[in-house]
């Protein structure tokens, strides 16, 4: 489809189809960091700390707020009580 958009000239529909592509490339790639990561934390020596939750939920809220550019009905963030 972007290839077609492209030969017809048409940047904005070329753009349009790649950007949840690129958006997934991105979370791919976050992903297998992560996991990356994960997997060569075995080979340390893990140690408990206090956490203050509501601090570090503050600073997840932030950073999702930051990444966050365009809305995307498919990427839902809730704070508050949850429901039952």
């Amino acid at each position: 489809m972007a290839n077609n958009a492209l030969q017809r000239g048409d940047i904005a529909s070329a753009q349009r189809v790649l950007a949840p592509i690129d958006a997934q490339v991105r979370t791919s790639s976050q992903l297998v960091d992560s996991l990356l990561l994960l997997a060569r934390s075995g080979e340390t020596t893990l140690s408990k700390v206090p956490v203050n939750l509501a601090s570090l939920t503050r600073d997840v809220v932030a950073t999702l707020q930051q990444e966050v550019t365009t809305p995307d009905p498919a990427q839902k963030v809730q704070i508050g009580p949850r429901g039952r």
